[in-house]
């Protein structure tokens, strides 16, 4: 007798992934053609900002080739300058008491300045000591830190130019360690379990240490 067996296979969790893996393409494909437009669009808009830059910029320059080379323009210049003199002195005696009534109130506020930290100057004094104190302590523990950087960074030298004697001195000591009783698994936790272990041992393999 022959056994037949029948397998019943559902499509629709295939279907389903291929239709999300579709739909991941299809905003992907969108997400670049998103970039592509904001890149083309900015070198436009770089390109009109600078002729239209340009083109001011032009516009300005012979306008004052005409004023200056021109009879015509230099005397529309000239008036041009009145107009302005004559509306600078009228906003000047209209604004006039608004102007004087400010720098009256700032001279003021400078008076009452002054005299609030000359009345407070003993304790603004120590604090510039203190502040300065501070900054001495600072610097001197920037000189510590580079100091103990400097030291760690010659030990580890020290230990890529001889590994293999670095770690079984390393090892021999946590093993006396362990010996005592009193720090039982620090070796393996520290070898094993820790990042500068694991790459201790790591430089120990690619250096051909023990």
């Amino acid at each position: 007798m022959k056994a037949v067996i029948t397998l019943t296979a559902d499509a629709r969790g295939v279907q389903a992934g291929v239709n999300a893996a579709l739909h991941q393409v299809q905003r992907l494909q969108n997400a670049v053609a998103d970039i592509r437009s904001l890149f083309v669009g900015g070198m436009i808009g770089d390109f009109l900002r600078q002729a239209v830059n340009h083109a001011f910029g032009e516009f300005s320059r012979l306008k004052d080739l005409g004023s200056a080379f021109s009879m015509e323009g230099a005397m529309a210049a000239a008036q041009l300058q009145m107009e302005r003199m004559r509306s600078d002195m009228a906003l000047g005696k209209a604004f006039g008491p608004a102007s004087a009534r400010a720098d009256e109130i700032t001279a003021q506020a400078l008076r009452e300045v002054t005299s609030y930290l000359i009345a407070n100057k003993e304790e603004i004094s120590e604090a510039l000591v203190n502040l300065a104190k501070f900054g001495a302590a600072a610097a001197f523990a920037l000189a510590d830190l580079t100091v103990r950087v400097s030291q760690s960074i010659n030990e580890i030298a020290d230990f890529l130019e001889s590994p293999g004697k670095y770690s079984q001195e390393v090892r021999a000591g946590f093993a006396a360690m362990d010996s005592t009783g009193t720090v039982g698994g620090i070796q393996s936790y520290l070898m094993d379990y820790t990042p500068a272990g694991r790459i201790l041992q790591l430089l120990e393999r690619k250096l051909g240490g023990n």
